[in-house]
């Protein structure tokens, strides 16, 4: 993207006026896509502050004093400025911005929402008609999602508490009870994950169920009586003991695959062939791995594989390459769950023979591979010493990875390559309850695959993003120079990169009129907001060599 594309892509947004937003709601109690959109608003240059309005009305036992402090200890764990949090005076928090209006004449604010619920409420409207152009709407992304990507409500949200509180009265009173186990503990990995990461991270959630009057242990805790060694979560230590049944939201009592289940799964193998656009048919389809043998989770994966047979193909390593892309792409755009379980779609080969235990053929409704019951107890400290080497690494790297990014990038694409050929070595040579395989799942299962994805994320974010080495011919003067062409800045002001502004400053840029001067903040921002805010300033520079500044400008928040 060039200079000229960047500029025309900020350009509407730099001849926004400065201003506050308001932004108003129940929020019994608030989640992460109440403050991921309060946080969206802040990171909008012509905002000013973002005043989060809480309403007064109690909903499912939680009042606005219990919301008010949870969102002080999201703000608490991921600190931002710009964000104040109260509880409205009037019983409405519409009401407040009514008045707030009213009270002087000459106010002008944004008011937001996410878009379902601007178009289910209507306050909008009404606040046009009283206020007219004074009233901005303020749409931000509809990130009210829990981790199914699924849109969550206040009273979701207050479901889940309720479900939540009765799972756990069933482990209480059925002790032993894995299906009751099992169930506290999918619910509980759901309830969390309604919280921001920031607030998981930083240890906060104790310090909320306190604010709520609730106390759901961690599922580590309600294990007493039963082996596990390494006190790990029971959804994880299950991945290397075996369960009694095969999975209940795939198999019925006959241990076949429930029809329902089977008419969506060889729905999506169709829509995933369909897009690849290949004549020739597919031979079959198989659901394959832990999800078709006692040794499930709740977060086991449901492993959907297409068998095509590659000797009828022209180039066979050339397609295999090419449905691994397609896999990978398919498995990134597509979000698709069974319950709770991810639904991950693969291309084997007619003559690839994995030593699975289980392998159900979707098209003939029937059993290739019928896993049989047993016990299985592999010893955590073999699995943790295949682990270990990668964790170590894993571990260095986020440590010293941000001293070369480029360096630490090939790195961990080199870590994740070996990865993958251990994981397959094990497959091939003692199936899933291989050495290899299960260390593969300890490190998914205790996040350091993931730990690798973000910091590869983080790293390649900051290969792509400005540092403190910005110089005269950085891409800062180049913007500097188009964008006041632009605006027609007959004295462009001078410039500088500043990482920490401190309170007297919090925001990410600003316009001293007094100098002729403009900072700007880069920190942990992508090319394209650095360069809105550094327009934004350019506009205010713009006004000041017209004379429309004053010494009160900006102190309304206008």
């Amino acid at each position: 993207m060039n200079i000229e594309e960047i500029g025309k892509l900020i350009g509407e947004e730099i001849s926004k006026e400065p201003g506050i937003a308001f932004y108003p709601g129940g929020f019994k109690p608030p989640h992460k896509g109440h403050f991921a959109a309060a946080q969206q608003l802040a990171a909008k240059p012509y905002i000013t502050q973002v005043r989060v309005l809480i309403g007064h009305g109690e909903r499912g036992g939680i009042t606005a004093q219990q919301s008010k402090a949870i969102w002080d200890l999201y703000l608490k764990a991921q600190p931002n400025p710009k964000i104040s949090v109260e509880i409205a005076k009037n019983k409405s928090p519409i009401r407040d911005i009514y008045q707030w209006f009213a009270d002087d004449l000459n106010r002008k604010a944004y008011v937001a929402a996410a878009g379902k619920e601007a178009d289910d409420l209507k306050y909008f409207e009404g606040l046009k008609n009283a206020y007219g152009d004074r009233v901005q709407e303020e749409i931000v992304d509809d990130q009210f999602v829990d981790s199914d990507n699924e849109r969550v409500s206040g009273s979701d949200f207050r479901s889940t508490i309720a479900t939540l509180r009765q799972r756990y009265l069933d482990v209480k009173n059925n002790p032993g009870d894995k299906k009751a186990l099992n169930n506290y503990n999918t619910t509980y990995l759901y309830f969390k994950s309604l919280f921001p990461e920031a607030v998981i991270q930083k240890g906060y959630l104790d310090e909320i169920q306190k604010v709520l009057g609730i106390n759901f242990p961690e599922p580590t805790s309600l294990q007493e009586g039963q082996p596990n060694p390494k006190n790990q979560p029971q959804w994880i230590w299950l991945e290397y003991k075996t369960q009694n049944k095969l999975n209940p939201i795939i198999f019925g009592d006959d241990e076949k695959v429930d029809p329902e289940v089977k008419d969506l799964l060889l729905k999506i193998a169709n829509y995933f062939w369909e897009g690849l656009e290949i004549p020739q048919p597919f031979e079959d389809v198989l659901l394959t791995g832990s999800s078709v043998n006692y040794n499930y989770t709740p977060t086991s994966d449901i492993d959907l594989h297409i068998v095509v047979d590659f000797s009828k193909f022209d180039n066979p390593e050339l397609l295999k390459k090419y449905f691994d892309e397609a896999k990978i792409n398919w498995n990134r755009v597509h979000d698709l769950k069974l319950g709770k379980q991810n639904i991950e779609v693969y291309v084997q080969d007619t003559n690839d023979h994995p030593e699975y235990r289980g392998e159900y053929s979707l098209m003939n409704d029937k059993w290739l591979k019928k896993p049989s019951f047993e016990e299985i107890d592999i010893p955590d400290k073999e699995i943790e010493k295949k682990a270990k080497i990668f964790k170590q690494q894993i571990n260095k790297l986020e440590k010293t990875g941000k001293n070369n990014p480029e360096k630490s990038i090939e790195l961990i694409n080199k870590i994740k390559e070996r990865l993958k050929n251990f994981r397959q070595t094990g497959l091939d040579k003692g199936g899933e309850y291989s050495l290899e395989n299960l260390a593969f799942k300890n490190l998914r299962n205790t996040g350091y695959l993931e730990k690798l994805n973000k910091l590869k994320n983080t790293l390649v974010d900051k290969t792509l993003s400005l540092t403190e080495s910005v110089d005269k011919n950085s891409l800062f003067e180049k913007f500097m120079s188009y964008a006041c062409q632009e605006l027609q800045i007959k004295n462009p002001p001078t410039f500088e990169v500043r990482y920490e502004f401190g309170e007297e400053q919090p925001s990410f840029g600003a316009y001293v009129p007094s100098k002729h001067h403009i900072f700007i903040n880069p920190s942990n921002r992508n090319m394209v907001d650095i360069l809105r805010t550094l327009a934004h300033e350019l506009v205010h520079a713009k006004q000041n060599e017209l004379g429309l500044l004053t010494p009160e400008s900006g102190e309304t928040g206008i």
